[in-house]
Protein backbone atom coordinates (compact mmCIF):
# COMPACT_ATOMS: atom_id res chain seq x y z
CA UNK A 1 0.00 0.00 0.00
CA UNK A 2 1.41 3.34 -1.04
CA UNK A 3 0.12 6.84 -0.59
CA UNK A 4 0.33 9.58 -3.13
CA UNK A 5 1.72 13.01 -2.20
CA UNK A 6 -0.79 15.18 -0.39
CA UNK A 7 -2.27 17.90 -2.54
CA UNK A 8 -1.15 21.49 -1.97
CA UNK A 9 -4.07 22.93 -0.06
CA UNK A 10 -3.83 26.76 0.07
CA UNK A 11 -3.88 28.28 3.53
CA UNK A 12 -5.68 31.56 4.28
CA UNK A 13 -2.52 33.34 5.42
CA UNK A 14 -0.22 32.12 2.65
CA UNK A 15 0.73 34.75 0.05
CA UNK A 16 -0.46 33.95 -3.47
CA UNK A 17 1.98 32.25 -5.78
CA UNK A 18 3.34 34.01 -8.84
CA UNK A 19 5.88 36.67 -9.76
CA UNK A 20 6.10 39.74 -7.51
CA UNK A 21 3.95 42.66 -8.53
CA UNK A 22 4.88 46.24 -9.26
CA UNK A 23 4.34 47.46 -5.71
CA UNK A 24 6.38 44.59 -4.31
CA UNK A 25 9.24 45.42 -6.66
CA UNK A 26 8.97 49.11 -5.77
CA UNK A 27 9.24 48.38 -2.06
CA UNK A 28 12.19 46.06 -2.60
CA UNK A 29 13.99 48.65 -4.75
CA UNK A 30 13.45 51.39 -2.14
CA UNK A 31 14.85 49.11 0.56
CA UNK A 32 17.91 48.19 -1.49
CA UNK A 33 18.58 51.86 -2.34
CA UNK A 34 17.41 53.31 0.97
CA UNK A 35 20.05 56.02 1.33
CA UNK A 36 19.63 57.12 -2.25
CA UNK A 37 15.84 57.35 -1.85
CA UNK A 38 16.11 59.43 1.32
CA UNK A 39 18.70 61.78 -0.20
CA UNK A 40 16.58 62.33 -3.31
CA UNK A 41 13.49 62.84 -1.15
CA UNK A 42 15.28 65.48 0.93
CA UNK A 43 16.57 67.21 -2.22
CA UNK A 44 13.04 67.38 -3.60
CA UNK A 45 11.84 68.83 -0.29
CA UNK A 46 14.57 71.49 -0.29
CA UNK A 47 13.83 72.34 -3.93
CA UNK A 48 10.14 72.75 -3.11
CA UNK A 49 10.92 75.14 -0.25
CA UNK A 50 13.32 77.10 -2.46
CA UNK A 51 10.73 77.37 -5.23
CA UNK A 52 8.14 78.58 -2.73
CA UNK A 53 10.52 81.26 -1.47
CA UNK A 54 11.40 82.35 -5.00
CA UNK A 55 8.05 82.25 -6.79
CA UNK A 56 5.44 81.48 -4.15
CA UNK A 57 2.86 84.07 -3.19
CA UNK A 58 1.95 85.35 0.24
CA UNK A 59 -1.00 84.60 2.47
CA UNK A 60 -4.12 86.74 2.15
CA UNK A 61 -6.32 87.59 5.12
CA UNK A 62 -9.15 89.68 3.71
CA UNK A 63 -12.91 89.66 4.10
CA UNK A 64 -13.46 89.37 0.36
CA UNK A 65 -15.91 86.85 -1.08
CA UNK A 66 -16.41 87.73 -4.76
CA UNK A 67 -19.77 86.84 -6.23
CA UNK A 68 -21.64 86.64 -2.92
CA UNK A 69 -24.55 88.85 -1.85
CA UNK A 70 -22.62 89.92 1.26
CA UNK A 71 -19.72 91.15 -0.89
CA UNK A 72 -22.08 93.04 -3.22
CA UNK A 73 -23.67 94.74 -0.22
CA UNK A 74 -20.27 95.69 1.18
CA UNK A 75 -19.25 97.12 -2.20
CA UNK A 76 -22.42 99.22 -2.34
CA UNK A 77 -21.77 100.60 1.14
CA UNK A 78 -18.18 101.36 0.19
CA UNK A 79 -19.21 103.12 -3.02
CA UNK A 80 -21.86 105.32 -1.40
CA UNK A 81 -19.68 106.44 1.49
CA UNK A 82 -21.81 104.79 4.17
CA UNK A 83 -20.79 104.92 7.81
CA UNK A 84 -20.82 101.12 7.76
CA UNK A 85 -17.86 100.81 5.42
CA UNK A 86 -14.61 99.31 6.65
CA UNK A 87 -14.18 96.74 9.42
CA UNK A 88 -16.01 97.37 12.68
CA UNK A 89 -14.82 96.60 16.20
CA UNK A 90 -16.55 97.20 19.52
CA UNK A 91 -15.19 98.67 22.73
CA UNK A 92 -17.38 97.53 25.63
CA UNK A 93 -17.72 99.95 28.54
CA UNK A 94 -19.06 99.36 32.06
CA UNK A 95 -19.55 101.86 34.88
CA UNK A 96 -21.30 101.09 38.17
CA UNK A 97 -22.61 104.65 38.46
CA UNK A 98 -23.79 104.77 34.84
CA UNK A 99 -22.04 105.81 31.66
CA UNK A 100 -23.85 109.15 31.56
CA UNK A 101 -21.84 110.24 34.61
CA UNK A 102 -18.68 109.97 32.49
CA UNK A 103 -19.87 111.84 29.40
CA UNK A 104 -16.85 114.16 29.29
CA UNK A 105 -14.39 111.27 29.45
CA UNK A 106 -16.40 109.36 26.85
CA UNK A 107 -16.35 112.29 24.42
CA UNK A 108 -12.60 112.75 24.92
CA UNK A 109 -11.93 109.04 24.37
CA UNK A 110 -14.09 109.04 21.24
CA UNK A 111 -12.15 111.99 19.82
CA UNK A 112 -8.78 110.40 20.56
CA UNK A 113 -9.85 107.09 19.02
CA UNK A 114 -10.91 108.93 15.86
CA UNK A 115 -7.41 110.35 15.47
CA UNK A 116 -5.70 106.95 15.48
CA UNK A 117 -4.20 105.85 12.15
CA UNK A 118 -6.48 103.65 10.10
CA UNK A 119 -9.68 104.68 11.93
CA UNK A 120 -12.56 105.80 9.69
CA UNK A 121 -15.33 106.60 12.18
CA UNK A 122 -16.08 106.25 15.89
CA UNK A 123 -19.60 106.04 17.33
CA UNK A 124 -19.89 106.67 21.06
CA UNK A 125 -22.36 104.75 23.21
CA UNK A 126 -24.32 107.80 24.34
CA UNK A 127 -24.83 109.06 20.78
CA UNK A 128 -25.82 105.70 19.26
CA UNK A 129 -29.40 104.44 19.76
CA UNK A 130 -29.50 101.05 21.45
CA UNK A 131 -25.82 101.09 22.41
CA UNK A 132 -26.50 101.43 26.17
CA UNK A 133 -28.19 98.87 28.41
CA UNK A 134 -31.49 99.57 30.13
CA UNK A 135 -29.81 100.35 33.46
CA UNK A 136 -27.37 102.73 31.78
CA UNK A 137 -24.32 100.99 33.20
CA UNK A 138 -23.12 99.04 30.15
CA UNK A 139 -22.60 100.20 26.58
CA UNK A 140 -20.30 99.94 23.61
CA UNK A 141 -18.54 102.23 21.18
CA UNK A 142 -18.10 101.15 17.56
CA UNK A 143 -14.80 101.88 15.83
CA UNK A 144 -14.57 101.28 12.08
CA UNK A 145 -11.15 100.68 10.58
CA UNK A 146 -9.97 100.93 6.98
CA UNK A 147 -8.40 97.46 7.33
CA UNK A 148 -8.93 94.48 9.58
CA UNK A 149 -7.41 95.46 12.96
CA UNK A 150 -6.73 91.81 13.77
CA UNK A 151 -3.90 91.99 11.23
CA UNK A 152 -2.27 95.06 12.81
CA UNK A 153 0.94 94.88 14.79
CA UNK A 154 0.36 94.47 18.52
CA UNK A 155 2.07 97.81 19.11
CA UNK A 156 -1.11 99.41 17.73
CA UNK A 157 -2.85 98.52 20.99
CA UNK A 158 -0.66 101.00 22.86
CA UNK A 159 -2.37 103.88 21.02
CA UNK A 160 -5.81 102.44 21.75
CA UNK A 161 -4.91 102.08 25.44
CA UNK A 162 -3.78 105.71 25.58
CA UNK A 163 -7.02 106.83 23.94
CA UNK A 164 -9.18 105.18 26.63
CA UNK A 165 -6.82 105.85 29.55
CA UNK A 166 -9.08 108.66 30.78
CA UNK A 167 -12.02 106.29 31.09
CA UNK A 168 -10.01 103.76 33.03
CA UNK A 169 -8.77 106.53 35.32
CA UNK A 170 -12.42 107.13 36.24
CA UNK A 171 -12.82 103.39 36.99
CA UNK A 172 -14.77 102.63 33.84
CA UNK A 173 -14.19 99.06 32.68
CA UNK A 174 -12.95 98.97 29.07
CA UNK A 175 -12.75 95.77 27.00
CA UNK A 176 -12.02 95.31 23.31
CA UNK A 177 -14.23 93.13 21.13
CA UNK A 178 -14.41 91.94 17.56
CA UNK A 179 -11.25 92.09 15.45
CA UNK A 180 -9.70 94.53 17.93
CA UNK A 181 -10.26 91.95 20.66
CA UNK A 182 -8.50 89.35 18.52
CA UNK A 183 -5.50 91.66 18.32
CA UNK A 184 -5.52 92.13 22.10
CA UNK A 185 -5.90 88.42 22.83
CA UNK A 186 -2.74 86.96 24.40
CA UNK A 187 -0.86 84.38 22.40
CA UNK A 188 -2.11 80.89 23.15
CA UNK A 189 0.29 78.66 25.10
CA UNK A 190 -0.49 75.39 23.33
CA UNK A 191 2.74 73.62 24.20
CA UNK A 192 1.26 71.66 27.10
CA UNK A 193 -1.89 70.60 25.25
CA UNK A 194 0.14 69.47 22.23
CA UNK A 195 2.44 67.50 24.53
CA UNK A 196 -0.54 65.75 26.14
CA UNK A 197 -1.91 64.79 22.73
CA UNK A 198 1.47 63.53 21.54
CA UNK A 199 2.07 61.43 24.66
CA UNK A 200 -1.43 59.97 24.45
CA UNK A 201 -0.93 59.05 20.79
CA UNK A 202 2.40 57.38 21.55
CA UNK A 203 0.86 55.35 24.39
CA UNK A 204 -2.01 54.19 22.19
CA UNK A 205 0.37 53.23 19.38
CA UNK A 206 2.62 51.43 21.87
CA UNK A 207 -0.29 49.20 22.84
CA UNK A 208 -1.10 48.63 19.18
CA UNK A 209 2.41 48.00 17.83
CA UNK A 210 4.43 47.13 20.94
CA UNK A 211 7.35 49.30 19.81
CA UNK A 212 8.53 52.84 20.43
CA UNK A 213 10.13 53.28 17.01
CA UNK A 214 7.25 51.68 15.13
CA UNK A 215 4.79 53.87 17.02
CA UNK A 216 6.75 56.94 16.02
CA UNK A 217 6.77 56.21 12.31
CA UNK A 218 3.06 56.92 11.73
CA UNK A 219 3.41 60.23 13.59
CA UNK A 220 6.41 61.36 11.60
CA UNK A 221 4.95 60.38 8.23
CA UNK A 222 1.35 61.35 9.05
CA UNK A 223 0.16 57.80 8.29
CA UNK A 224 -2.73 56.45 10.37
CA UNK A 225 -1.04 53.07 10.78
CA UNK A 226 2.22 51.44 9.81
CA UNK A 227 1.73 48.86 7.08
CA UNK A 228 3.23 45.47 7.51
CA UNK A 229 4.46 45.42 3.92
CA UNK A 230 4.16 47.67 0.93
CA UNK A 231 2.84 45.01 -1.41
CA UNK A 232 0.04 44.11 1.00
CA UNK A 233 -1.13 47.62 1.81
CA UNK A 234 -0.15 49.93 -1.05
CA UNK A 235 -3.29 49.15 -3.03
CA UNK A 236 -5.48 50.11 -0.11
CA UNK A 237 -3.41 53.25 0.48
CA UNK A 238 -3.54 54.22 -3.19
CA UNK A 239 -7.28 53.64 -3.48
CA UNK A 240 -7.94 55.66 -0.34
CA UNK A 241 -5.72 58.45 -1.64
CA UNK A 242 -7.60 58.50 -4.95
CA UNK A 243 -10.95 58.75 -3.15
CA UNK A 244 -9.76 61.50 -0.79
CA UNK A 245 -8.09 63.48 -3.59
CA UNK A 246 -11.21 63.25 -5.75
CA UNK A 247 -13.39 64.53 -2.92
CA UNK A 248 -11.07 67.41 -2.12
CA UNK A 249 -10.56 68.47 -5.74
CA UNK A 250 -14.33 68.43 -6.32
CA UNK A 251 -14.53 71.53 -4.11
CA UNK A 252 -12.54 73.42 -6.77
CA UNK A 253 -15.90 73.90 -8.49
CA UNK A 254 -16.98 76.16 -5.62
CA UNK A 255 -17.17 79.92 -6.21
CA UNK A 256 -15.64 80.57 -2.79
CA UNK A 257 -11.94 81.34 -3.14
CA UNK A 258 -11.16 80.17 0.40
CA UNK A 259 -12.80 76.79 -0.24
CA UNK A 260 -10.81 76.44 -3.47
CA UNK A 261 -7.54 77.14 -1.67
CA UNK A 262 -8.29 74.56 1.02
CA UNK A 263 -9.37 71.96 -1.56
CA UNK A 264 -6.24 72.38 -3.67
CA UNK A 265 -3.93 72.28 -0.65
CA UNK A 266 -5.55 69.17 0.82
CA UNK A 267 -5.65 67.37 -2.53
CA UNK A 268 -1.99 68.00 -3.29
CA UNK A 269 -0.94 67.03 0.24
CA UNK A 270 -2.76 63.68 -0.02
CA UNK A 271 -1.07 62.93 -3.36
CA UNK A 272 2.36 63.74 -1.93
CA UNK A 273 1.70 61.68 1.19
CA UNK A 274 0.48 58.66 -0.77
CA UNK A 275 3.42 58.69 -3.20
CA UNK A 276 6.59 60.29 -1.91
CA UNK A 277 5.99 59.41 1.74
CA UNK A 278 4.13 56.11 1.95
CA UNK A 279 5.39 54.35 -1.17
CA UNK A 280 9.00 55.60 -1.14
CA UNK A 281 10.11 57.10 2.16
CA UNK A 282 8.55 54.58 4.56
CA UNK A 283 10.18 51.45 3.01
CA UNK A 284 13.56 53.20 2.83
CA UNK A 285 13.54 54.43 6.42
CA UNK A 286 12.29 51.09 7.78
CA UNK A 287 15.11 49.30 5.97
CA UNK A 288 17.67 51.64 7.55
CA UNK A 289 16.14 51.27 11.00
CA UNK A 290 16.21 47.48 10.72
CA UNK A 291 15.47 45.78 14.03
CA UNK A 292 15.24 49.20 15.67
CA UNK A 293 11.76 49.47 14.18
CA UNK A 294 10.57 47.07 16.89
CA UNK A 295 12.85 48.18 19.73
CA UNK A 296 11.08 48.42 23.06
CA UNK A 297 12.46 49.04 26.57
CA UNK A 298 12.33 45.88 28.68
CA UNK A 299 10.09 47.38 31.40
CA UNK A 300 7.50 48.24 28.77
CA UNK A 301 7.95 44.86 27.11
CA UNK A 302 6.88 43.18 30.35
CA UNK A 303 3.91 45.51 30.87
CA UNK A 304 2.40 45.84 27.40
CA UNK A 305 0.01 43.10 26.31
CA UNK A 306 0.82 40.92 23.34
CA UNK A 307 -1.49 42.12 20.59
CA UNK A 308 -1.43 40.94 17.00
CA UNK A 309 -3.44 43.41 14.87
CA UNK A 310 -3.20 41.12 11.83
CA UNK A 311 -4.29 37.91 13.52
CA UNK A 312 -2.41 34.63 14.01
CA UNK A 313 0.08 33.35 11.49
CA UNK A 314 -1.69 30.81 9.30
CA UNK A 315 1.14 30.19 6.87
CA UNK A 316 2.25 27.06 8.72
CA UNK A 317 0.04 24.02 9.01
CA UNK A 318 0.44 21.69 11.94
CA UNK A 319 1.02 18.05 11.13
CA UNK A 320 -2.39 17.12 12.48
CA UNK A 321 -3.99 19.23 9.75
CA UNK A 322 -2.09 17.53 6.90
CA UNK A 323 -4.46 16.30 4.23
CA UNK A 324 -3.74 12.79 3.10
CA UNK A 325 -4.30 11.88 -0.50
CA UNK A 326 -6.19 8.84 -1.71
CA UNK A 327 -4.61 5.53 -0.86
CA UNK A 328 -3.94 2.98 -3.55
CA UNK A 329 -3.35 -0.71 -3.16
CA UNK A 330 -0.41 -2.06 -5.14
Amino acid sequence: MTASAPPDIPCPGRPPAGPPGLLHRLGRWCARHARRVIVVWLLVLVAAFAADRAWGGGYEDEFSLPGTSAQRGADLLEGHGSDLKGVGAQIVLRADDGLAAHRTALDAATARLGRLPGVLTVSGPLSTPGAVSADGGTGYATVRFAANPATFDRSYLAGVDRAVAGLRAERVSVDYGGPLGQLARPAAADGRSEAIGLVTAVVVLLFGFGSVAAAGLPLVTAVAGLAGGLAATARVITCAAIVMTSVFLAFLLSTNVVIKMMALGLGVSVVIDATLVRLLLVPATMYLFGRANWWLPRPLDRILPRLDPEGPDLTRRPESMAVRGPETVS
